[in-house]
Parts: structure tokens; C-alpha cells; sequence
């Protein structure tokens, strides 16, 4: 089988659709199966700006192919943003394909030369649902496509130009049950589709004493890993832990380690290697994952993997959901549930153990790399187009 990936972006990114484009076609080249993708010269979602060569590379066993994008994002893209989505049902097609032009990574050679080589693979696998190289992507390649739309319930995807995307693919690959349902409420999505998930590989030595010792956390600490983005609860967490700490007196610091600038009363890390992640994953009381929406959710799993619960935003499916399988978690829908279901977590030791086992046995009997692909592979085998 030769199978080529199309993702916005490709290389060392920690998370989100392109590593876990990455995960799968390493996995599928460890198989023996021909890999190629095709992406972008941008490293950086928020410009497009191409940081990296034009032309062809390897990573591992993997053919990458990047194209160059022809303008970086415009600085009149959040404008058009604030007009189209707000309404999204009313907007016509030429001004929807307009904002997705203007949301990138514009790259019409990318889709050209997806179009002149998409025969010669037997699954074209596009990773998200949301851009440009999907978007335009689909359409050249035909029956051969296949989707994994990391999807969740957000005002993007009420556009129409989305129903012809999701209508076009021979299948879809959902990451969690909770993304399947929310997509086969919008638009119907007939075609064959697989729940893969993600796999979780910890690494073997993970040793809370070297994260305390290399970021200098004396006292027991709560931990949030991601993008510092209002879409992802940093809205409400800094101000909501604040509030905590003064009507409960808890001495547990906040410490967040993700992109972008962290609010004040915050512990705020720069950016931390793999090998730091564990540790801290391993070291922290509580995992919390404030994000109103969510398609997997790859922390939690990781969170778990290492025997540490977390503590979630309820307006998330896909959050509530890995923690009602799991029986590793608890959520908040208010202020009042935040400060009762982290004083619970915070409080008892106990509790935090047993949530944490729980969490790492789901892990192990769910999101078993191997496993994973196994079923990926027969799953890509029965939707392929015949020979």
C-alpha cells in the first residue's frame, strides 16, 4: 500500500493534527508501508511564514514534500473572521472560500502537485477538516480520500462550504466517539468511518524530582499544558484559580506551560522539552484541561499514562467523556464546581491515587499504538478504491 498524508504543517510539533499526522505515518512506514507527505514550507500556524526548504526530504522512512506558501496570513484575516463566523449560515460560498484563502496556508503549488500525483497512491489521507490544503486538497484527489477531521463543535465548521468536505471523502477517521457524534449530527457523514484514538508511549523514566529541580516548584503544583488561547480556557482558569486560592487557601501553584503569553499569578514556564513534560505530567497533582472544546485531547492520556487525574472543563464532550470512560477525572460546569472539585482533588490524597489508576489502566487497554494500527490498516484496506 502507498499512502500520502496532507497536513498544513509537518515536523517536531508537540501537538495537535499535525503530530498526530506524524504518529500515524511513522507508524505506517514502520509497517512497511511507502509513506509520503505533502505539506507546507510554515512552521508557524499563526503567519504561514515559510521558515523551512522547498522541495523534498525524509524524516525516518517518510518522503516529506513542501511547497512554498504564496502570502503569510493577512493581517485583515481577523476582521473577516469577526464578519463571517458569527452568522455562518448566511455567508455565500465565493466570500467563505475567500476567508479560507485568507486563513491559509495558501499554497496552490501544494494542490497542484497533489492533483498530478494523487494516482499513484492508494489512500490520500487528509489530517483536519479546517484549511486551506483540505479544502482545496480534496477535490483533486477524489475517490481516493480519506479524512481524519479532528473536528469539534466550533463556528468554523457551520460553514457550507464544510458540507462539501465532508461529503467527499471514501472515509473518515474520528479520534474519539464523541467526535463522531457530533459530526454525524452536522452533516449526516454516511460513509465508512473507524474510532482509531491516538496511542499513548510514555517514556520509561519519568522523574518529578528533575522537573522540580530544573523549574524550581518547592510545593505541590497543578498543571496546564497547551496553547495559552481563550478557545482553550485561558479565559477563565487564571482568574477562577486566583479565586481559589483566596477562599480556600490551598498553597498549590498554578504552572502552565504552553505557547503564547501567560496571564500574571501564574506559574509560567518557557517552552519545555519532551523529556520536561513528563516530568511534570508526572509530578503534578492534577492534570487540568480547561478547553470549551476539544477533538481528543492527547494530554489527559498522557496525564494518565503517568498515574496523575486531571480536572476538566464540562462544556467539553470529549473531555467529559475520556473522564466518564476512564473514571480519571472530574469536570466543572461553574466557579462553585471549580473550586469544590479541585479542593476534592487537592484534599485527598487518596482519591487522587485511585483516579489516577483508573486513568492509566483505561490508557493501557485503549490506546495501544499497536492496536491502533492494526485496525487503521484494515480499515484504510477496505476503503481504498479498487486496483
Amino acid at each position: 500500500m502507498k499512502v500520502a498524508y496532507v497536513v498544513q504543517r509537518y515536523g517536531d510539533i508537540k501537538a495537535g493534527a499535525e503530530a498526530h499526522c506524524r504518529a500515524f505515518a511513522h507508524r505506517l512506514a514502520a509497517r512497511g508501508v511507502a509513506v509520503d507527505v505533502f505539506t507546507t514550507c510554515a512552521r508557524d500556524y499563526r503567519t504561514w511564514a515559510n521558515e523551512l526548504p522547498a522541495g523534498t526530504s525524509s524524516d525516518g522512512h517518510v518522503s516529506v514534500h513542501r511547497f512554498p506558501v504564496v502570502e503569510p496570513r493577512s493581517s485583515a484575516f481577523d476582521t473577516v473572521s469577526n464578519e463571517v463566523l458569527p452568522r455562518p449560515w448566511l455567508v455565500p460560498r465565493e466570500r467563505q472560500e475567500e476567508w479560507m484563502r485568507m486563513q491559509g496556508p495558501h499554497s496552490p503549488a501544494l494542490i497542484d502537485a497533489l492533483g498530478s500525483a494523487a494516482r499513484d497512491y492508494d489512500v490520500v489521507a487528509f489530517i483536519t477538516y479546517l484549511y486551506y490544503t483540505t479544502y482545496f486538497g480534496l477535490p483533486v484527489v477524489g475517490e481516493r480520500a480519506v479524512l481524519h477531521p479532528t473536528a469539534h463543535d466550533e463556528p468554523a465548521i457551520y460553514l457550507s462550504m464544510f458540507d462539501d468536505v465532508f461529503a467527499a471523502p471514501r472515509g473518515l477517521v474520528f479520534l474519539t466517539d464523541e467526535e463522531k457524534a457530533f459530526v454525524h449530527r452536522r452533516f449526516g457523514a454516511a460513509q465508512p468511518s473507524i474510532v482509531a484514538g491516538v496511542g499513548v508511549e510514555p517514556p520509561l523514566d519519568c522523574d518529578p524530582a528533575r522537573a522540580r529541580d530544573r523549574f524550581g516548584l518547592a510545593g505541590p503544583y497543578v498543571l496546564y499544558l497547551g496553547r495559552i488561547d481563550p478557545l482553550k480556557g485561558m479565559d477563565h482558569l487564571p482568574a477562577f484559580f486566583a479565586r481559589f486560592g483566596e477562599r480556600t487557601g490551598a498553597a498549590a501553584d498554578l504552572v502552565v506551560a504552553g505557547d503564547g503569553n501567560a496571564p500574571p499569578g501564574v506559574r509560567a514556564l518557557s517552552e519545555v522539552s519532551e523529556q520536561e513534560k513528563w516530568d511534570l505530567l508526572a509530578g503534578a497533582e492534577v492534570l487540568i484541561h480547561p478547553s470549551y472544546h476539544e477533538s481528543f485531547a492527547l494530554t489527559l492520556l498522557e496525564a494518565w499514562s503517568v498515574g496523575t487525574p486531571v480536572f476538566v472543563n464540562g462544556a467539553s464532550d470529549v473531555l467529559v467523556g475520556h473522564c466518564m470512560r476512564s473514571n480519571g477525572g472530574l469536570w466543572y460546569r461553574s466557579y462553585a464546581e471549580f473550586e469544590a472539585g479541585l479542593g476534592r482533588l487537592l484534599g485527598d490524597d487518596r482519591l487522587r491515587r485511585a483516579l489516577g489508576a483508573q486513568g492509566e489502566s483505561y490508557v493501557r487497554s485503549t490506546y495501544r499504538w499497536d492496536e491502533i494500527i492494526d485496525r487503521y490498516l484494515g480499515f484504510l484496506e477496505t476503503v481504498r478504491p479498487a486496483a
